[in-house]
């Protein structure tokens, strides 16, 4: 079982004398999968005012240049 956790995700972190479990590993690896969602892609405008691209989620950051 882990003595520590990250500050950030809260993932197991494991001193020397730690027992691993495999329930903790496969716990970090779910929580890494889930806030490593990055999405790349190009669009051509049509000159509408307006546009909706559905991305699946909701992101916290979008690169736009022209």
């Amino acid at each position: 079982m882990s003595t520590n956790k990250t500050q950030n995700y809260q993932l197991h972190n494991w001193v020397p004398e730690d027992k691993f479990l495999r329930a903790e590993i496969n716990e970090n690896f779910a929580k890494l999968d889930a806030a490593a969602r990055m999405v790349a892609g190009s669009y051509t405008g049509d000159e509408q005012a307006q546009r909706l691209i559905s991305l699946g989620f909701t992101p916290k950051a979008v690169f736009v240049t022209t």
